[in-house]
């Protein structure tokens, strides 16, 4: 299982001396993962985040798949449609410049530019866009999104 697998199993009760010591064996991986300075913990919420890092040494950062749904939420809808393009939102978070970013901004306000706008203006692009994160140092291995995670909750819950 993947250290992102036993993010998720952290919530599951263990039901015997068996389990349990099999936990605490494959926790090695994730507790050496949340101790890299250069990884990355994607959050939907930022509630729970500081007290979360207050014990590891990795940094957060938001996830565009809610980034994209409170995009839409801000947009809303024209004809039926939602006024914002989920390529163009993941093309915005992977640019590696900042040149890159404005590029791919300027191409998504000529077809979308309230989602333009939403994206330029509401989000935190320290904690969300690539060509940021990298400038500060950390290794994303291309994930933007805690998806893994949420797969593994809802199987798991």
């Amino acid at each position: 299982m993947s250290v992102i697998g036993y993010v998720s199993c952290m919530h599951i009760s263990l039901k015997s001396a068996l389990k349990y010591l099999h936990y605490l064996s494959q926790i090695e991986p994730l507790k050496q993962y949340l101790n890299r300075t250069a990884h990355l913990v994607y959050a939907d919420r930022h509630k729970g985040v500081p007290t979360f890092q207050s014990y590891w040494k990795c940094g957060s950062a938001d996830c565009v798949e809610h980034i994209l749904k409170n995009c839409r939420a801000y947009c809303g809808k024209k004809n039926g449609k939602t006024n914002v393009h989920r390529n163009q939102v993941y093309e915005l978070q992977r640019q590696h410049t900042r040149e890159g970013y404005l590029a791919a901004l300027e191409k998504m306000r000529r077809g979308f530019p309230v989602a333009a706008k939403y994206l330029d203006e509401h989000v935190d692009k320290s904690r969300v866009y690539l060509y940021e994160l990298v400038k500060k140092g950390f290794t994303t291995h291309f994930h933007c999104t805690d998806n893994v995670a949420e797969v593994f909750n809802s199987v798991l819950t």
